[in-house]
């Protein structure tokens, strides 16, 4: 083992989840929205329109 550091992926998330950093971006799992966590917590920043989904590429996380 190296280091003691834990990593979590937090780039998907359901709406209510709870998240440490405000302004923290994930996409939902259904990727039909885009989260962004507030006071503690991932609510909805914007719905996917169309046939765009929410992806997550490197720290990018948008509708596309």
């Amino acid at each position: 083992m190296q280091g003691d550091v834990v990593k979590c992926d937090d780039s998907l998330a359901e709406e209510g989840d709870p998240c440490a950093l405000d302004d923290q971006l994930a996409c939902a799992v259904d990727a039909k929205v885009l989260l962004k966590c507030e006071k503690r917590r991932f609510v909805v920043s914007t719905r996917c329109s169309g046939n765009r989904t929410c992806k997550v590429k490197d720290d990018l996380v948008d509708c596309r």
